[in-house]
């Protein structure tokens, strides 16, 4: 059952239901109801469905961040992984030259690229060890950008979390590059993006600092959140 921005599972003839979700993540929109079998596939049978009257659509409530998270963003087009490095920064010309989209974040502090950008075919797991060292072909590649203003020069620790591989730039320069697929960090990784994932120091100047993340997506999900594990002393633009 779907209604407004909830749904509910039930399971045979039971009125309880095994599942509720409270925050579909569509919005009020159209969309489809389908069945599928994973990658073995499947046979279903006996399936219907039903259109109830519309009921009424309440607005989502917005919810609230944790202090440090980073919320203003900037999205370049995509790119495809032949024709852009990600752990290259483009020039200062070809900055420019991109086409560039504000983009907010969602619950718990992420931004969701799969909103504004179309992510990748699916890419070839990790299947084994020594594949994790190199390129992987058909990635799709997004630029993030930001702006911190700080009031001193100083050091501050970001961390972050990624899907699926990323490399951070401060001021032009990389510091950072790493991967978080499926399966990348060990046999039994799952990829779950979490703002524990990693973390960089942040050498800050005085004054206005651009950090740029290059996101690169392989199936199941594209986005990044960062925070400021100690915000003070540092604006936001």
């Amino acid at each position: 059952e779907i209604s407004g921005l909830g749904g509910k599972v039930f399971f045979g003839n039971s009125d309880k239901p095994v599942l509720v979700i409270e925050d579909l993540k569509r919005g009020h929109s159209r969309g489809t109801v389908g069945l599928w079998g994973g990658a073995n596939g499947g046979h279903f049978s006996n399936f219907t469905y039903k259109v109830n009257p519309a009921g009424e659509r309440p607005e989502r409530k917005p919810q609230p961040v944790a202090a440090g998270i980073l919320t203003k963003w900037e999205l370049s087009e995509t790119f495809d992984d032949v024709k852009r490095d990600p752990e290259t920064l483009p020039s200062e010309s070809e900055m420019k030259a991109m086409k560039w989209q504000a983009v907010g974040v969602e619950p718990p502090g992420m931004v969701v690229i799969n909103r504004y950008r179309r992510s990748a075919a699916t890419v070839r797991f990790f299947a084994e060890p020594s594949e994790r060292i190199g390129k992987r072909e058909g990635r799709k590649v997004v630029f993030a950008r930001t702006t911190l203003y700080s009031d001193r020069e100083q050091v501050k620790k970001m961390s972050f979390g990624y899907s699926d591989e990323a490399t951070v730039f401060l001021n032009s320069k990389p510091v950072f590059t790493g991967r978080s697929a499926f399966r990348f960090r060990d046999p039994g990784f799952l990829g779950i993006m979490d703002v524990e994932d990693d973390a960089v120091y942040l050498d800050l100047k005085k004054g206005r600092n651009e950090i740029v993340l290059a996101v690169a997506d392989y199936f199941g999900g594209w986005g990044f959140i960062c925070r400021l594990d100690d915000p003070r002393g540092v604006k936001i633009e």
